[in-house]
């Protein structure tokens, strides 16, 4: 499976929580080459953030929530 996702960017919107977390996750588990997380709340995308980050896959990932700048 983790060349099905190599190469490839993943923007998820509602990746903070739930099911989107868990393929925000998935994605840079299974070696995505970007993962970009969408939400409401910056606290919870930092959390999937770092939940991303401490699993160590190596995949760059950033977030956005409706109240961060553009």
């Amino acid at each position: 499976m983790r060349q099905l996702m190599t190469g490839k960017v993943v923007l998820i919107t509602g990746g903070t929580q739930g099911l989107g977390r868990a393929v925000a996750e998935s994605a840079a588990r299974e070696g995505a080459t970007g993962v970009a997380i969408v939400g409401r709340s910056a606290e919870k995308a930092e959390a999937a953030l770092a939940a991303i980050r401490e699993r160590g896959s190596g995949t760059p990932a950033s977030t956005r929530s409706r109240s961060s700048p553009i």
